[in-house]
């Protein structure tokens, strides 16, 4: 009786093994099933209206990024990634037409790039419904809150004048200076980025320091001497953008012709105006653009420049670029920025596919793994992730300014004033 018992027991022990290696099986056979030929980036930009030779490198960087990381890291796990780009030139209309191609291909787009900011702006409660994540280029608190699908890669425009001025504050030559602000900037929704009401309550708060003006101009203007008389008749001894590429360029170059321009931090003469700009008037085209009336001029970066060819994450992608036989001319902010997000958003993947496999590659899930990147340095310290579920674009700048025609950094990594709405702060 109890050997007919033990039996009884071995049999039912073999036939549980061989449903649990069965299920194994099956597990792994649904794994591979659901293994991806590639994992694609998907991409919409302006590469040939009014911002396309800016963003000139972008194809470029992409390619670059995607052949290094497919050859030298054999993908993610195995699967190699790719990009899809479509150029929508700068018009919204084909920016959200883009985006919906995207959402229909199968499987759905866990996230992409979807820019200008007025394309995301345009998107932002489809990419709710969606739930497909934009990691775009824009860090205006209008855009990102309240927090949805939309992060931006660069700190908040508020925020980082703010960041700015503190720095100008703390300098010896002017701590005992009346500094005073004023604001001249694209007629846009990007340039008026700055037009905060946090930024205009937090200058209210500091001493020694006022903003005393706001004023706008066309980015097809070439001269702003109407602004600029206005600014220096109510005492302004900076000023601050919100622009890109010849816009920077623009206010210096009508400075200088009313001789008005100071192209030294220590400069605190009376009849002098000095100038900031916004994290993407700090590019490589603005110096060429500008020459030397760009000497003197500050803004704050999160990532490296190219004329800090010491630094690794430099020297690592000047030789990426060598080796694909690239036009130096690509040797731009974007060109760098790609290869940053590029492998930012692939360290998430593979760390989503690790955790929950292929089939857990969703936007829900992207998204709380970007939102939940604390203090992640990136490709050789390119340039340092820190985010959170309530601020999701980035919270620490350094101070670069142009000095003898480069552009370097003047201070350390430090965090921005918080000038998110308070209704968002947590």
């Amino acid at each position: 009786m109890k050997k007919a018992v033990q039996l009884k027991v071995l049999v039912v022990l073999a036939l549980l093994f061989a449903f649990l290696a069965q299920a194994v099986l099956c597990v792994q056979a649904k794994a591979d099933t659901v293994k991806p030929e590639k994992w694609v980036y998907y991409y919409t930009g302006d590469l040939s209206g009014p911002m396309g030779p800016l963003n000139g490198a972008t194809i470029p960087a992409l390619k670059d990024f995607c052949q290094w990381y497919n050859s030298e890291k054999g993908g993610i796990k195995g699967v190699p990634i790719d990009i899809v780009v479509r150029d929508n030139g700068g018009e919204t209309t084909k920016g959200v037409a883009a985006y919906e191609e995207f959402r229909l291909i199968k499987p759905k787009p866990a996230m992409g790039s979807f820019h200008p900011a007025y394309v995301g702006e345009a998107l932002k409660d489809r990419l709710a419904e969606d739930k497909i994540l934009n990691f775009f280029n824009t860090a205006s608190n209008p855009i990102l809150f309240p927090v949805g699908w939309l992060v931006g890669c660069c700190p908040s425009y508020p925020s980082s004048v703010a960041a700015m001025m503190l720095w100008v504050q703390k300098q010896p030559q002017w701590k005992d200076k009346k500094i005073k602000v004023g604001l001249l900037t694209w007629d846009n929704s990007f340039g008026k980025g700055i037009f905060d009401p946090e930024l205009r309550k937090w200058f209210k708060q500091q001493k020694n320091m006022e903003l005393v003006a706001e004023e706008v101009f066309s980015p097809k203007d070439v001269d702003v001497s109407t602004q600029v008389i206005r600014l220096k008749n109510k005492g302004v001894n900076w000023i601050i953008d919100n622009t890109i590429g010849n816009g920077p360029v623009v206010v210096s170059k009508t400075l200088n012709s009313m001789g008005l321009l100071a192209t030294d931090i220590n400069d605190t003469s009376p009849n002098k105006i000095h100038r900031a700009t916004c994290v993407w008037g700090t590019g490589p085209e603005v110096l060429k653009i500008g020459g030397p009336v760009m000497e003197g001029l500050i803004g704050p970066r999160p990532w490296v420049t190219w004329d800090e060819t010491d630094h690794p994450a430099v020297k690592f992608v000047t030789e990426q670029m060598k080796k694909n036989n690239r036009d130096t001319r690509l040797m731009s902010d974007v060109y760098l920025i790609k290869w940053a997000k590029m492998a930012l958003i692939t360290q998430i993947v593979e760390k989503i596919v690790n955790e929950k496999g292929w089939e857990g590659v969703t936007g829900e899930n992207f998204r709380r793994e970007l939102l939940n990147t604390r203090k992640c340095s990136v490709l050789h310290g390119m340039t340092v992730i820190d985010f959170d579920p309530n601020y999701p674009m980035m919270k620490s700048i350094k101070v670069y300014a142009v000095k003898n025609g480069k552009m370097l950094p003047v201070s350390e990594m430090h965090e921005m004033p918080d000038l998110r709405p308070p209704q968002y702060k947590k």
